[in-house]
């Protein structure tokens, strides 16, 4: 009849579109580790569904999708692009849950479409959870599966100096993430040391933020050393995270050789942006650090006390 000719038109344009979901947006809702848990299970089922594409019957089960979907490439499962859900009361439970799912992913991908194609095969590619409370148990979390993420923030989540050893640790062997935000996270000296010591490896990532952190002249000292080292990160925040005159020229010595003796002439000329507002510096050192570098640091609005 006629009411059935519309509803088969209505499923021919339906079938047309075919769009899927790459960008979810949950920021300032207040979902909790329950709401991650669910988020969290959607992808994994996603994961399924593209390791299992060939086949409708998955260990016993049937799939909820149609066979005929699934042979369909604008029905293809998907995974989300980007996940943002800072400002949620996220704990390091929610954390682990986003873990395994986005490890879930990646191995998907790799099943059915091998490692090499597997790297630009639809996964969270951008991760957002500032303002949470993961801690150092989550970020250890998070820290094992970030093979498909280009873009971390985890801002404001109190990881503190654990969390960032396990993230360092994961730098050193990760060629995919390109940002990194951990401000904000009680990191002191000894965790910016661990974060040193992966600069000096990991030439892939492009911007790292530890600002507003309480690494002072001593960190300050052990990234120097080690941007010597490397030609990836072209921006560098290190605001208001009481550093000194002498964190600051340490700093300079690693873009500048003028500064250094003949036995330390190696320099980074990548680093293209290194922010060290609302620290300790004084006048004279601001001066001397703009004279030599010019704008590749910028050391305005300092703290007076």
């Amino acid at each position: 009849g006629e009411g059935d000719g519309n509803h088969s038109a209505h499923r021919r344009t339906s079938h047309q579109r075919g769009y899927a979901l790459e960008e979810l947006n949950l920021r300032h809702n207040g979902i909790g580790d329950s709401g991650v848990k669910a988020i969290a299970g959607a992808i994994i089922e996603a994961a399924r569904l593209r390791a299992n594409a060939n086949s409708p019957l998955m260990s016993g089960q049937r799939s909820f999708v149609s066979p005929g979907l699934l042979d369909d490439a604008r029905y293809e499962p998907h995974c989300l692009r980007a996940l943002l859900l800072g400002f949620n009361g996220i704990s390091a439970v929610g954390a682990q849950s986003l873990s395994e799912a986005l490890s879930a992913a990646v191995r998907a991908a790799r099943v059915s479409l091998g490692d090499e194609a597997a790297k630009d095969a639809p996964c969270v590619r951008e991760l957002d959870l500032a303002c949470n409370s993961i801690g150092s148990d989550g970020a250890k979390a998070l820290a094992t599966a970030l093979d498909g993420v280009e873009e971390l923030d985890l801002g404001n989540n109190g990881i503190g100096d654990g969390g960032i050893k396990w993230l360092a640790k994961a730098l050193k062997e990760n060629t995919i993430l390109r940002r990194l935000i951990v401000s904000g996270n009680n990191v002191t000296a000894e965790g910016s040391y661990w974060v040193a010591e992966s600069l000096s490896t990991n030439q892939d990532l492009r911007h790292l933020d530890l600002g507003s952190n309480g690494i002072g002249d001593a960190g300050a000292k052990d990234i120097a050393e080690d941007l010597r080292d490397n030609t990836g990160l072209h921006s560098l925040i290190l605001r208001r995270n009481g550093i000194g005159d002498e964190g600051a020229l340490e700093l300079c010595s690693a873009l500048d050789p003028r500064g250094g003796d003949m036995q330390r002439q190696k320099t980074n000329a990548y680093l293209t942006e290194l922010s060290l507002r609302g620290n300790l510096i004084s006048d004279r050192a601001s001066i001397e650090v703009k004279r030599r570098v010019g704008l590749r640091m910028d050391v305005e609005m300092q703290q007076r006390f």
